[in-house]
Formats: C-alpha cells, sequence, structure tokens
C-alpha cells in the first residue's frame, strides 16, 4: 500500500470513528453552506412534507419598505439566512424604499399577487400607514398576518464628537426650551418616530426643528454629516458606530430598560412619564387571500425558524427580542388588533406629521 491510500484509508477510519461517536441529533444534522446555520435532517424532513407540491419554484421575495442598511433591511436579511437554510429554497430582500414605507406598504396591502411568492416584513408603521396615509385605498387588514418575528425600542441618538456629545437627554431638552424650533431632531412621518417627538415635546413643553427622513440609516448618515442634530434609530441601525465610539445612545422608548444596553435610561424614566412606549414590532405577512396550503406551509417554515435558538442569539446581539408566546398567525393577528386600538389616537389626529 504506497503512501496516498493509506492515507486516504486513515482519513476514512477516522471519519467513520468520529460519526460513530457523535450524538444522533449531530450525525444527522445537515451541512450548510457557508454562512449559513446547520438545520437537522428530520426538521428539514418535517417541513418538506408540508409543502405544497410545485410551490415553490422560483425565489420567495421578502418586501421591506425602507431601505437597504436599516433597522427593517438587517433583521430581513438575517431572517432570509435562516428560512434559505431551513427549506432550501432562495428567499429574496426586495427594498420597496419611498415616502417613509408608504410605497412598500401599499405594494404588500393592494398591489402584490397572493400567490405566496410575496410576502412583507412589516412593523407598527403598517398600520400607522392604514389608518393616516393610505387615503381609504387600503388598510391594515388587507393582509393575513403570518408570523411574529421580533421587536425592538426605539431610541434618540447624538454623535459624539458633536455638540451635544456630552449631553443627556435632560441637557438636549432644556437647550431646546432655551432656542424653541433650533434643535433639528429626526422622525418619519406617521411612524413611532414622529410620535415619540410629539411626546418629548408635549412632556416638556419643547419644541424641535423636526426633520423627515425615509429611514434610520438616512437619518444617522445626515447626523454623521453634521447636517442634524439628533437623529432617532434602532440598534441595529447603529450599532457598529457606537462600538467606535462614534455614536451614543440618550434614551429608549420602553417600559423598562433593555437588558441589551442597561445602562441606557429609558425616556419614562427620565421625563416622568409611563407612556412613551414605541418599538419596531416586527411581523411577516402576505397579501390576503394566499391559497390555504402554501399559507400553511409558509406559517410552518416561519414559525420553526424563528423559535431557532441560533436566530434568537443574532436577533438579540442586533437589539432585537422575540416573544415566545406570540407563537402563531392567530395571537399576531389579535395583538395587532391590541396595538392599533392603544395608538390609534396619534393616528386620528395626525399628531405625527412634519410641519
Amino acid at each position: 500500500m504506497n503512501q496516498i491510500t493509506q492515507r486516504r484509508a486513515c482519513l476514512a477510519l477516522a471519519a467513520g470513528l468520529l460519526a460513530a461517536a457523535l450524538p444522533i441529533g449531530s450525525a444527522q444534522a445537515q451541512g450548510a453552506p457557508a454562512g449559513l446555520p446547520a438545520v437537522s435532517a428530520e426538521t428539514k424532513a418535517r417541513l418538506a412534507a408540508l409543502k405544497p407540491k410545485d410551490f415553490p419554484s422560483r425565489p420567495i421575495e421578502l418586501m421591506v419598505a425602507y431601505g437597504a442598511g436599516g433597522g427593517m433591511d438587517v433583521h430581513t436579511r438575517l431572517l432570509a439566512k435562516y428560512l434559505t437554510a431551513y427549506t432550501d429554497q432562495n428567499f429574496l430582500v426586495v427594498n420597496k424604499a419611498g415616502a417613509s414605507g408608504l410605497i412598500g406598504h401599499t405594494h404588500i396591502a393592494s398591489q402584490a399577487r397572493n400567490d405566496g411568492y410575496t410576502l412583507g416584513v412589516l412593523s407598527s408603521n403598517f398600520w400607522a400607514d392604514s389608518v393616516q396615509r393610505a387615503g381609504g385605498k387600503w388598510t391594515y387588514k388587507d393582509i393575513d398576518p403570518i408570523a411574529f418575528y421580533n421587536s425592538e425600542p426605539l431610541g434618540w441618538v447624538v454623535l459624539n464628537a458633536g455638540p451635544h456629545g456630552k449631553k443627556g437627554l435632560k441637557d438636549l431638552v432644556d437647550l431646546a426650551k432655551s432656542r424653541p424650533g433650533e434643535i433639528s431632531a429626526a422622525m418619519s412621518d406617521g411612524s413611532p418616530t414622529a410620535y415619540l417627538m410629539v411626546q418629548v415635546e408635549q412632556a416638556t413643553g419643547t419644541r424641535f426643528n423636526r426633520v423627515p427622513f425615509q429611514g434610520g440609516k438616512q437619518a444617522i448618515t445626515n447626523m454623521l454629516g453634521g447636517h442634524i442634530d439628533v437623529s432617532y434609530g434602532y440598534l441595529g441601525e447603529y450599532q457598529a458606530l457606537m462600538k467606535e465610539g462614534r455614536v451614543r445612545p440618550l434614551a429608549f422608548t420602553a417600559a423598562a430598560r433593555t437588558a441589551v444596553l442597561p445602562e441606557v435610561p429609558t425616556f419614562n424614566e427620565l421625563l416622568g412619564v409611563d407612556n412613551i412606549v414605541w418599538d419596531a414590532f416586527r411581523f411577516v405577512a402576505a397579501p390576503k387571500g394566499m391559497p390555504t396550503d402554501r399559507k400553511a406551509w409558509i406559517e410552518a417554515v416561519m414559525q420553526t425558524v424563528i423559535s431557532d435558538p441560533a436566530l434568537r442569539q443574532e436577533v438579540e446581539a442586533r437589539g432585537g427580542s422575540i416573544v415566545p408566546s406570540l407563537n402563531s398567525a392567530a395571537k399576531l393577528t389579535e395583538e395587532i388588533d391590541r396595538r392599533v386600538a392603544r395608538e390609534r389616537v396619534y393616528y386620528d389626529t395626525k399628531a405625527g406629521m412634519s410641519r
């Protein structure tokens, strides 16, 4: 036996011994392409058994109503990676940005086909647009909610090297009181970012210069360029900049401090109120009326993927959190209805529009 033959025999023996030593679950894990998580053969087989005949036969689009690089986009691309790993199907992220999300929201609610090849990864801005900006052409009921994905508190952010780099929220409020309408702060029309601005102004008697943007990434970029004083953002949109020491969050819109950044206070505790609780409530939905078998398969895939501990860990590293109790389309629908009822006072008064 020559050296090459001996080496091959040794490698084959070692591989066999290693496979025999692995636990059953590990031995059955599918080899994943580079960058994709491994998924067990049993899980893939279970999902494949639910898959309708001849569907999908082409990539499924995950529509995001905001531009690339923002929080919605970052989390959607993460979800797409896991969906591909679990199903061996291509899930493509498609950005339909414009009009602060209204273009994408209108597309998923009233224009996209309901054949299962277009899904929307949406947030609470969707039902805000339904009430406030859709003009009666569509409502938030014109979709089929599929699965809750994650939520993430909103924050106000300043540039460390800028004029407010050493200020806290109260310092900024005091400055705004002394210079009404001069301190520029980012917002997006008809969204929680705008309602947050309204609540801060009402709670403190201040008036900021509201500057509308299409999304958090655009707002943060403008702040980096020195064009605005304060940006809004979700952690995934500025986390890398924060690690580099370039930006700093002033406060979050949450009922309690977030476990991801416990040192950052909430607006409620700093302003002495209890009603500033906005978040990016992210969920997956489809145009209403998708065929039942396709909808059942997509929901099963989504619920399985979103319950993966590895995905949860990646979501939390980006500032989000997954709520295990919202584990069905029915529960998601109930939660959306509850939130719409709670938030409608802002939508009906058009309080969150730029001046």
